[in-house]
């Protein structure tokens, strides 16, 4: 079943239904059709679509930083716009959902029925420092058997003390698991773009995008910035 047919009414889902965020309004149907057309022009060369292609998994930090970010509803407006991602690349129409700050957490899967108030109905809040590898080595366990993975991976800051571990996960990564990093907000995300050129790895698993102010631009942005290097990595792996 194509992306549009699952928005439809079958699961009492109003695709029309406002998303209001903290500068205009977003609606379900118009991300989707963002979508639609994102991938359009980022696979009209490639041999291949994205329909049910890959498990699609969010990581977002909830370091103590982030604490404004998830308390003004910045953060739920994010997830509203990835939803229609899991629904077009993923068969079970959902996102798997985990936190990190220094530990990670998972959480129920995001799905049509839980997204629009999926922060507040899970209290998820922010604290503590930020820590890469806890989170790399949890994807790394859960996702070894999965099949194509892509991993969304927001932060607003630099991991801490822990650069040498994150390197390591990183060059043993199993084959199947695609890395998205996206570093939201002022700091330069030296170590992200290290990551994203690291050597001694088979393939080229990760990409990097900073997005300075994830939470203004259009779905359209963020689509792109998501899946644009993963498009070509599941086109050669």
């Amino acid at each position: 079943m194509g992306l549009f047919n699952k928005l439809k009414g079958t699961l009492g889902i109003n695709t029309e239904t406002n998303v209001t965020t903290s500068e205009n309004t977003i609606s379900l149907e118009k991300c989707k059709i963002s979508l639609e057309k994102t991938i359009v022009s980022l696979t009209k060369n490639a041999n291949q679509t994205l329909d049910n292609i890959a498990n699609v998994v969010l990581c977002l930090d909830v370091s103590g930083s982030m604490s404004n970010n998830i308390s003004n509803g910045d953060v739920q407006s994010l997830l509203n716009i990835l939803m229609p991602i899991g629904l077009k690349l993923d068969d079970n129409d959902n996102i798997d959902v985990y936190t990190f700050d220094h530990r990670c957490t998972r959480y129920e899967g995001m799905t049509l029925k839980n997204y629009s108030n999926y922060i507040k109905k899970n209290r998820i809040s922010a604290d503590g420092g930020t820590s890469y590898s806890v989170m790399l080595e949890r994807i790394a366990v859960d996702y070894r058997e999965s099949g194509k993975t892509l991993v969304i991976f927001i932060t607003d800051g630099e991991t801490g003390g822990d650069q040498s571990i994150c390197e390591d996960i990183i060059r043993k990564l199993p084959s199947n698991i695609f890395i998205q990093f996206i570093g939201i907000g002022s700091s330069n995300f030296s170590f992200l773009e290290k990551l994203d050129d690291l050597d001694g790895r088979d393939e080229d698993n990760t990409g990097f995008t900073k997005a300075t102010n994830i939470f203004s631009m259009s779905p359209e942005q963020i689509y792109e910035s998501t899946l644009a290097e993963f498009v070509y990595w599941s086109e050669v792996i």
